[in-house]
């Protein structure tokens, strides 16, 4: 069977067939998944809550992470949980803490690894295992937690953003602050979501 185009007089099937992929450019599948991380796969959060009592006075800023109960895809590298704050001269750093949990509310044991990010900053390496179809890292909690050293400091505002990035394959280093969070895979550039909220204050 031969075909006509114009200015290219006839043509075999496979000659026709070529011109069209290169007019329509590629195609994909109605069901092949856009990206390899799915933008709703996940959403985070983030808020301060303050603690006063006879010990002394803090604010804690926390950032939580929360994956989609059906999506399971848990694989190397390690997430990566960073939370940046901005404190005025009368708070200091009073420690960081992390937990995460099933969709069911068990306690995920396995590794969650402090990196070293400064006095105003925390960033964790998080395993984001599987098993059974669950997701063992499918939400969780990151704090830094900022004591009062000394009086002063009325109307300035304690701010605070959250990060999280989930990836596939590769080990990672990074940067982070209160204007953005980013990592350096040693793969390249894997698969990768990241999330941060807006800026929240006290």
């Amino acid at each position: 069977m031969k075909f006509a185009a114009e200015g290219r007089g006839e043509l075999s099937a496979g000659e026709a067939q070529r011109l069209y992929d290169q007019a329509v450019g590629p195609r994909v599948s109605e069901d092949a998944e856009a990206f390899d991380v799915p933008a709703n796969s996940f959403d985070v959060s983030g808020a301060w809550c303050h603690v006063q009592d006879q010990y002394g006075e803090w604010w804690n800023a926390t950032g939580t992470w929360n994956f989609r109960n059906d999506y399971v895809n848990g694989s190397a590298p390690r997430d990566a949980s960073g939370l940046a704050a901005d404190v005025p001269s009368c708070w200091v750093n009073d420690g960081e803490w992390i937990s995460a949990f099933d969709y069911q509310g068990n306690s995920y044991g396995g590794p969650l690894i402090l990196q070293n990010a400064g006095l105003t900053a925390s960033v964790f390496a998080v395993e984001d295992a599987a098993s059974n179809f669950t997701m063992l890292t499918d939400n969780g909690s990151h704090t830094i937690s900022f004591k009062r050293q000394s009086a002063g400091c009325a109307g300035q505002p304690l701010q605070a953003r959250y990060y999280f990035e989930h990836n596939q394959d590769g080990g990672w280093s990074f940067g982070i602050g209160i204007a953005g969070f980013s990592l350096s895979y040693s793969s390249g550039a894997p698969p990768a979501l990241q999330k941060a909220i807006q800026v929240f204050r006290t």
